[in-house]
Protein backbone atom coordinates (compact mmCIF):
# COMPACT_ATOMS: atom_id res chain seq x y z
CA UNK A 1 0.00 0.00 0.00
CA UNK A 2 1.39 3.37 -0.99
CA UNK A 3 0.84 6.36 1.26
CA UNK A 4 0.71 9.81 -0.23
CA UNK A 5 1.92 12.65 1.94
CA UNK A 6 1.65 16.26 1.02
CA UNK A 7 4.81 18.31 1.60
CA UNK A 8 5.62 21.96 1.16
CA UNK A 9 8.20 23.08 -1.39
CA UNK A 10 11.61 23.81 0.24
CA UNK A 11 12.21 26.97 -1.81
CA UNK A 12 11.67 30.08 0.33
CA UNK A 13 9.65 31.99 -2.29
CA UNK A 14 7.37 29.05 -3.13
CA UNK A 15 4.55 27.87 -0.91
CA UNK A 16 3.14 25.10 -3.09
CA UNK A 17 2.28 21.76 -1.53
CA UNK A 18 2.83 18.64 -3.58
CA UNK A 19 3.01 14.86 -3.47
CA UNK A 20 6.58 13.53 -3.62
CA UNK A 21 7.46 11.45 -6.68
CA UNK A 22 10.80 10.40 -5.16
CA UNK A 23 11.83 9.81 -1.56
CA UNK A 24 14.29 12.71 -1.52
CA UNK A 25 12.30 15.27 -3.49
CA UNK A 26 12.36 18.72 -1.87
CA UNK A 27 11.01 20.97 -4.59
CA UNK A 28 7.63 20.99 -6.29
CA UNK A 29 9.06 21.33 -9.81
CA UNK A 30 12.34 21.31 -11.73
CA UNK A 31 11.98 25.09 -12.09
CA UNK A 32 11.89 25.53 -8.29
CA UNK A 33 14.91 23.26 -7.96
CA UNK A 34 16.84 25.29 -10.54
CA UNK A 35 15.97 28.63 -8.91
CA UNK A 36 16.92 27.37 -5.42
CA UNK A 37 20.19 25.88 -6.70
CA UNK A 38 21.16 29.08 -8.49
CA UNK A 39 20.34 31.14 -5.39
CA UNK A 40 22.56 28.86 -3.28
CA UNK A 41 25.42 29.14 -5.78
CA UNK A 42 25.17 32.95 -5.77
CA UNK A 43 24.98 33.09 -1.95
CA UNK A 44 28.20 31.07 -1.67
CA UNK A 45 29.86 33.21 -4.36
CA UNK A 46 29.11 36.47 -2.51
CA UNK A 47 30.16 35.02 0.86
CA UNK A 48 33.51 33.91 -0.58
CA UNK A 49 34.02 37.21 -2.42
CA UNK A 50 33.32 39.23 0.73
CA UNK A 51 35.60 36.98 2.80
CA UNK A 52 38.49 37.42 0.38
CA UNK A 53 37.92 41.18 0.26
CA UNK A 54 38.47 41.26 4.03
CA UNK A 55 35.00 41.70 5.50
CA UNK A 56 34.85 41.44 9.29
CA UNK A 57 33.93 37.92 10.45
CA UNK A 58 33.81 36.40 13.92
CA UNK A 59 34.25 32.87 15.25
CA UNK A 60 30.83 31.47 16.13
CA UNK A 61 32.20 29.96 19.36
CA UNK A 62 34.45 32.59 20.95
CA UNK A 63 33.66 35.67 18.80
CA UNK A 64 37.35 36.10 17.93
CA UNK A 65 38.27 37.74 14.63
CA UNK A 66 38.69 35.35 11.68
CA UNK A 67 41.35 35.66 9.00
CA UNK A 68 40.30 36.26 5.42
CA UNK A 69 42.10 33.02 4.55
CA UNK A 70 40.08 30.96 7.05
CA UNK A 71 37.24 29.34 5.10
CA UNK A 72 35.45 27.99 8.18
CA UNK A 73 33.34 29.78 10.77
CA UNK A 74 35.68 28.70 13.61
CA UNK A 75 39.02 30.14 14.65
CA UNK A 76 42.06 27.85 14.84
CA UNK A 77 41.95 27.68 18.65
CA UNK A 78 38.31 26.54 18.72
CA UNK A 79 38.93 24.01 15.95
CA UNK A 80 41.89 22.62 17.86
CA UNK A 81 39.90 22.34 21.10
CA UNK A 82 37.14 20.52 19.24
CA UNK A 83 39.65 18.05 17.73
CA UNK A 84 41.20 17.32 21.13
CA UNK A 85 37.76 16.80 22.69
CA UNK A 86 36.82 14.39 19.89
CA UNK A 87 40.07 12.45 20.35
CA UNK A 88 39.45 12.19 24.10
CA UNK A 89 35.93 10.95 23.53
CA UNK A 90 37.14 8.22 21.18
CA UNK A 91 39.96 7.29 23.55
CA UNK A 92 37.55 7.02 26.47
CA UNK A 93 35.19 4.92 24.39
CA UNK A 94 37.85 2.35 23.50
CA UNK A 95 39.21 2.36 27.08
CA UNK A 96 42.56 4.00 26.43
CA UNK A 97 44.11 7.11 27.89
CA UNK A 98 44.67 10.31 26.06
Amino acid sequence: MTSFTMVECAREDCSHTFVKNKHNQKYCSPECCRVATNANIMRKYYERRDRLRGSERECIVCAGKLSRYNETQYCAACSSQSSVADAREVSDFIGGRF
